[in-house]
């Protein structure tokens, strides 16, 4: 959409129509907002989900070390019996 505005702009620059220029100037530049701010809304998001990811792989790893030590140890102890 951002792209539209621009060449809708541009065209009417080169028409020479300033009314419509003043117009296509305004949506642009609310278009480069609304742009920046899904940007940002994006980032803000990613960073988000990597450390949930990141800290489910750390919960992860921990319950399959706690898995593995209990297993091993009920292994020693059916041994022993």
């Amino acid at each position: 959409m951002l792209a539209k505005k621009r060449e809708a702009k541009a065209k009417a620059e080169l028409a020479g129509r300033m009314d419509k220029v003043q117009q296509a100037q305004e949506e642009v530049a609310e278009w480069e907002a609304k742009v920046e701010r899904s940007q940002e809304e994006f980032e803000r998001i990613s960073r988000a989900i990597k450390k949930e990811v990141d800290r489910f792989d750390i919960v992860r790893v921990k319950d399959f070390k706690d898995m593995i030590v209990k297993y091993l140890e009920a292994l020693m102890t059916s041994q022993q019996q």
